[in-house]
């Protein structure tokens, strides 16, 4: 197992062709870092601009913010299964129009989602959407879901609402295994 826990900025100048990157099974923390010349926030991947794969599975992260991914306009798949994320900032998903699978199974404790009216429109590509072992059905009912053809919502809690909200039609690929509804007590009165 490595032992990277931060990733200095500079470290990838100068490979800007890269088009995989796998930092699985790190401690990674954070994303971003903040510029000491303008204090702002920026992403360590900046140097990457032709990156299409991301896998991050198996950190520490514990958020993402608004500049996590501002240089990955590229980008198709981005795998962050298995961290700690409890908070993201949607602003992180600006750049991210061609991203097709986004994997976040096993990050169970996501209580705060920042900036929810943007995400309306975001992700037009995600085909695939893999959120096994989660708890908020909020980051659920955000996705427009109509180009998805693979989805995993196993082992979640959810909200009721939000299965009707999935265009069975169009999926191909269906994992529910063991979920857990919600439903408020107007909804159980209804049925």
């Amino acid at each position: 197992q490595n032992c990277l826990f931060k990733i200095d900025p500079t470290l990838f100048a100068g490979i800007s062709n890269l088009f995989e990157l796998d930092l699985s099974f790190n401690i990674l923390t954070s994303l971003v870092y903040r510029n000491k010349s303008s204090g702002d926030y920026e992403s360590v991947f900046k140097h990457l601009p032709n990156l299409l794969v991301l896998f991050l599975a198996n950190n520490l992260v514990t958020s993402l913010k608004s500049k996590s991914f501002s240089f990955q306009d590229n980008l198709v798949y981005l795998g962050l299964q298995n961290n700690l994320i409890h908070s993201i900032d949607l602003d992180c998903f600006d750049n991210l129009n061609l991203l097709e699978t986004f994997n976040m199974n096993n990050n169970n404790a996501i209580i705060r989602l920042q900036n929810r009216n943007k995400m309306q429109k975001m992700l037009p590509s995600l085909t695939g959407l893999f959120l096994a072992n989660h708890h908020t059905s909020e980051l659920i009912d955000l996705f427009d879901f109509s180009n998805l053809k693979q989805l995993s919502l196993s082992y979640s809690s959810i909200n009721a609402k939000t299965i009707v909200r999935i265009p069975f039609d169009s999926i191909e690929t269906l994992h529910m295994r063991s979920v857990r509804l919600k439903m408020s007590s107007d909804e159980i009165n209804e049925n």
